[in-house]
């Protein structure tokens, strides 16, 4: 007989550099992901405002059941470089790319897993997104694909790839982030 183990463990990465004014308000919408099983890795970028401190305070109530959080510090380095740290650090089958600066509805993780779990064949999930104001008023959306079949010209040049979630495992086939790449 074979125990299952509950849910996949999703790492979150996410990338940090002098988001000091922002970072909270995402991390409090990773930490309420309805997903049960995640780990947060925040790489500070070199930061120069107050980022990682705030990283730190927030850690330390960041506890409980499936939940985790941890921060890496490195040099400036870019966005590329933050991520691939922090998909060194990352224990989780999958893996997910979120930005410091950006909000997350609250079953985008348990929505885009539902989706790689049902389909095995699907190796990455990745959301729409919508513009908002300070006062979280939208002030935009993002227009849907044309097609579900993506080309290398929608993904690369169009941008709108967002908050991707994926098999930890393809990273073998496909290799981290091009370090060259100092955005996106």
């Amino acid at each position: 007989m074979q125990i299952d183990p509950g849910p996949p463990l999703v790492s979150i990465i996410m990338p940090a550099f002098n988001v000091a004014d922002y970072i909270d308000a995402a991390i409090v919408s990773v930490r309420n992901q309805s997903w049960p099983r995640l780990e947060l890795i925040v790489v500070d970028d070199g930061s120069t405002d107050a980022t990682a401190q705030w990283v730190a305070r927030m850690a330390q109530d960041w506890t409980g059941p499936g939940r985790a959080l941890c921060l890496i510090r490195q040099d400036n380095g870019g966005a590329a470089a933050a991520r691939n740290a922090g998909i060194a650090a990352a224990k989780g089958a999958f893996i997910a790319l979120f930005d410091a600066d950006d909000i997350f509805h609250h079953h985008l993780v348990t929505s885009q897993m539902n989706l790689l779990r049902t389909n095995p064949d699907v190796d990455l999930a990745f959301a729409l997104y919508r513009y908002v104001d300070e006062e979280a008023m939208v002030t935009g959306v993002q227009a849907p694909p044309p097609s579900l079949r993506l080309g290398t010209y929608d993904i690369l040049c169009d941008n709108i790839v967002h908050a991707p979630l994926f098999r930890a495992g393809i990273l073998a086939e496909t290799g981290l982030m091009d370090e060259g790449l100092r955005a996106h």
